[in-house]
């Protein structure tokens, strides 16, 4: 079998150029001894393979959602979740804790301390640090990250700097 012919398989849809000028589009049914028969959207279409000038492939039409979630694997965790409660560290800051925060800071209470006191990540202790530090006049700006930088405007406003 000519192996163009092989890529005509029944089932795929195709567009056919023909060399008069004319474009023929449906599903291949099958072929065979020079002729092509298509079911087009008008019925089917009888078509001569030595008047097609091109043939142009369409991808087979995807199966539905449903057969390919059926055959995807369902991604399974190796570790139980872990249900986080309201003292997760990613929770929001309110005015008072920054203030208590800041006055641990006065205290020389450390970062670890503050941390486990206040139920954050160490990191984020030491960022606040950092912007407490540039409102003490200790540090400037340009001294200290882009994180901290942006808590500069919030700590100075919950220690009553600016409302």
């Amino acid at each position: 079998m000519d192996p163009l012919l092989s890529a005509l398989a029944p089932g795929r849809p195709v567009t056919l150029h023909l060399s008069g000028g004319g474009q023929l589009s449906g599903m291949v049914l099958k072929h065979g001894d020079g002729w092509l028969h298509l079911l087009g959207e008008h019925g089917e279409i009888l078509a001569r393979i030595d008047q097609v000038a091109a043939v142009i492939l369409a991808a087979p039409a995807p199966p539905p959602a449903s057969e390919l979630d059926a055959a995807m694997p369902r991604p399974v965790s190796k570790d139980a979740p872990r249900r986080v409660g309201g003292e997760a560290p990613g929770r929001l800051w309110n005015d008072g804790e920054l203030r208590e925060l800041a006055d641990a800071f006065l205290d020389g209470v450390g970062d670890a301390v503050c941390a486990e006191r206040f139920h954050r990540t160490r990191h984020q202790i030491t960022v606040l640090r950092q912007a407490h530090e540039v409102l003490r006049g200790n540090l400037r700006d340009d001294q200290i990250g882009a994180v901290a930088q942006g808590w500069i405007p919030r700590l100075r406003r919950a220690l009553g700097g600016e409302r």
